[in-house]
């Protein structure tokens, strides 16, 4: 027991030292770490801060949102150590400032917990039109019980509205063309054991339909962390 409150002591002030080295533009929001929820590109991928800020707001789960910057060229990747996107993970422009972005992130998430059950980002993606959720660590049969469930909350809460009704595919039970796969392999991702990497389409982004599926995800990840 000694050795357990010793354990949880360190890692206490391990936490707070790298919560107060935190960069200003990385936000850390405490809460139950055992589910991570991140929005890496809040500043480029309209609504995404906000959509995480609410989704750890209604399930008590830690949150991190980065204010990246505007340039699709120039912004961090964040969840790895290059910038630009659209690449092979080859072919990513790695540069020092990328590479503290970097560091500093996976800082935040380790001072959250360094072995979370499950890290979900959350991003915006104009080029598609429906939710494409790129996977670690789940099963086909996983997938198959998040998609169910997607689809049985988005249309309980939809019912009786105009909102569209945004499809989502997820690996590895669907083909989807956003599998971020730099991040599994060169990125933070590679670290973790289990990974839910959201790409949301813009229309859904947009007041007003943001609100219903702000709340829509928030079900959604409530019910995925305890599968």
């Amino acid at each position: 027991m000694k050795l357990n409150v010793k354990h949880s002591a360190v890692f206490l002030f391990v936490a707070l030292f790298l919560l107060a080295a935190t960069p200003s533009w990385l936000h850390i929001r405490a809460g139950n770490s055992s589910t991570i929820v991140s929005a890496p590109h809040s500043g480029s991928d309209l609504n995404t801060g906000y959509i995480v800020e609410q989704i750890a707001k209604q399930t008590g789960f830690a949150s991190i949102v980065v204010e990246n910057g505007r340039n699709m060229r120039t912004r961090w990747n964040v969840n790895r150590p290059t910038v630009g996107g659209g690449q092979t993970c080859d072919s990513e422009r790695r540069t020092s400032s990328a590479e503290e972005a970097f560091n500093a992130y996976r800082s935040a998430v380790l001072s959250l917990n360094p072995n979370p059950a499950l890290f979900i980002e959350i991003h915006g993606e104009s080029g598609v039109s429906v939710i494409e959720a790129a996977t670690k660590g789940f099963s086909r049969d996983d997938a198959s019980k998040i998609k169910q469930l997607y689809i049985e909350l988005r249309d309980k809460r939809l019912r009786g509205t105009n909102f569209f009704a945004y499809d989502l595919l997820i690996e590895p039970l669907d083909s989807i063309r956003l599998t971020a796969s730099c991040a599994k392999t060169i990125g933070l991702f590679a670290s973790l054991p289990k990974v839910l990497h959201m790409e949301l389409p813009r229309g859904m982004r947009d007041p007003p339909t943001v609100e219903p599926y702000t709340q829509i995800l928030a079900e959604l990840i409530q019910k995925a962390a305890i599968q």
